[in-house]
């Protein structure tokens, strides 16, 4: 098995393997196209039931309040991203639960890309630029902060230039910190990091599981968010 994308789509094209399951968005959109491919392949589009979110450590100072939270989701223009980084092969998510759930619920919108709401809810929390320095500050405090990721993957190096003009137009200072693998999740598992990206399944059948596993006290929830369990309901 060749885990390497790369390497994948040269032994493809090499005649070396006859078939490539997965590509990424720029081998789609830009590698895996024209008369001489078409003559020897064919490719087609399928839905993975997953979704990626950035989670915000609530360990942090900088991401307990809710309003901050917010901010920095309507700070954040995904469709730019999905255009962009993606090639268009994405959409907007709403929910941990997959659209061909019964449980989903279509009239749950997206928040919006809102950067003049989003640079208020951060006054209201108290997060302003109070030295003139360019950076918003609380209590002494900067807003400053590493983004958590690891070496080698091919989202980060598109994601995090964009990430980070624009929480720089609105005061928030973002650096990234990449590390090995195994190094991350350790650092996952004792909650030493800022924000991280992370890759959920969508559930698909009953919601009932996945608010059974928000309702633990620990897991794969590493950025720290908790849900009541619903009523009627209990955790394993």
């Amino acid at each position: 098995m060749i885990t390497d994308f790369p390497a994948a789509l040269a032994a493809l094209k090499a005649g070396e393997v006859d078939f490539m399951p997965r590509l990424l968005p720029v081998q789609y959109a830009q590698q895996t196209s024209g008369p001489v491919f078409d003559q020897r392949f064919a490719k087609a589009k399928y839905s993975i039931p997953g979704y990626l979110f950035i989670g915000w450590n609530e360990q942090r100072l900088f991401f307990q309040d809710k309003r901050v939270r917010q901010a920095l989701t309507m700070l954040v223009d995904r469709q730019q991203l999905i255009d962009k980084v993606r090639f268009g092969l994405g959409r907007i998510g709403v929910s941990p639960i997959s659209v061909g759930s019964r449980d989903f619920n279509p009239d749950i919108r997206p928040w919006p890309y809102d950067p003049q709401r989003a640079a208020e809810l951060l006054d209201e929390a108290g997060w302003k630029d109070r030295d003139g320095d360019g950076v918003r500050d609380k209590d002494g405090t900067k807003f400053k902060f590493a983004f958590l990721g690891g070496i080698g993957g091919t989202l980060l190096p598109q994601l995090l230039p964009v990430l980070r003009e624009q929480l720089q137009k609105v005061g928030i200072e973002m650096t990234e910190r990449l590390i090995e693998f195994n190094v991350m999740q350790e650092n996952l598992k004792d909650h030493r990091f800022d924000p991280r990206i992370e890759l959920f399944n969508a559930v698909i059948g009953s919601a009932r599981s996945y608010f059974r596993g928000c309702g633990k006290s620990s897991g794969e929830f590493f950025h720290g968010f908790r849900t009541p369990t619903p009523p009627g309901h209990t955790t394993p």
